[in-house]
């Protein structure tokens, strides 16, 4: 029974890594990559993050000045810092009701 289970949770997976694959490939945005400095813009999606972990979560920013500057689509990364941020939300233990 227990290789019953693993093969469905394999399965899960396999289909959540392809419907991740199928949005990514229909999004026909056009990027538009310029230099951004990683600090400041981090820094300015704290008020952001703090609305969407919810007032539950205590979000500290610790953006470092010295993060460098990337050459990249500013909404690609704030999509990733926010991504990051709710799965980290997701991933927290919760207190029972």
């Amino acid at each position: 029974m227990r290789d019953d289970i693993e093969q469905v949770r394999r399965a899960g997976e396999r289909a959540t890594d392809l419907t991740r694959q199928l949005l990514a490939f229909s999004r026909l945005q056009m990027l538009e990559p310029r230099v951004l400095d990683l600090g400041q813009l981090v820094s300015t999606m704290e008020k952001m993050l703090k609305r969407l972990l919810g007032e539950d979560v205590d979000l500290s920013l610790f953006a470092s000045r010295s993060l460098g500057q990337v050459h990249a689509d500013p909404s690609q990364i704030e999509q990733i810092v926010m991504n990051l941020a709710v799965n980290a939300r997701d991933a927290m233990p919760r207190e029972a009701s």
